[in-house]
């Protein structure tokens, strides 16, 4: 599972880059994404990829220098969802909607179970899953 965050270098020196990204929940082992530009990263990178209860991002250039820095994530609000049909669990971030009850595009009922920091609901949700959208909804569980 992971989430989208925005990682932005407030600067980067003139022999550095392009840049790996790691994440301190696998101790900075594997890259999450590789070969993201300066610009990008001066510009704001947005990645949908960092995995989930990351609290720092570590920006590592991989070209002459290979210097690193940690810049810390922000936790986000979600909801957490529960599909009526079969109970899987989901989450949105919370901006997006915070209904009582939403549908998905397959038009699918969920139930809202539970808001919080992401890190927090994951911890009280193992294993639920980021959902791209849903809308408000009127729809009952049955």
């Amino acid at each position: 599972m992971a989430f989208s965050a925005i990682i932005t270098l407030a600067s980067a020196g003139a022999d550095t880059g392009p840049f790996n990204l790691y994440s301190n929940t696998d101790s900075y082992a594997t890259a999450f994404a590789t070969g993201i530009s300066k610009a990008s990263l001066l510009a704001g990178y947005t990645s949908a990829a960092v995995p989930n209860l990351t609290s720092v991002v570590r920006v590592k250039s991989t070209g002459t220098c290979t210097n690193y820095v940690d810049i810390g994530v922000d936790d986000p609000t979600v909801a957490v969802y529960e599909r009526c049909s079969d109970g899987f669990v989901a989450y949105i971030n919370a901006a997006t909607t915070s209904s009582a009850k939403a549908q998905d595009g397959g038009a699918q009922c969920y139930q809202k179970i539970d808001q919080g920091a992401l890190t927090a609901m994951n911890a009280a949700h193992p294993g639920m899953t980021d959902v791209p959208s849903l809308v408000t909804s009127s729809c009952s569980c049955v």
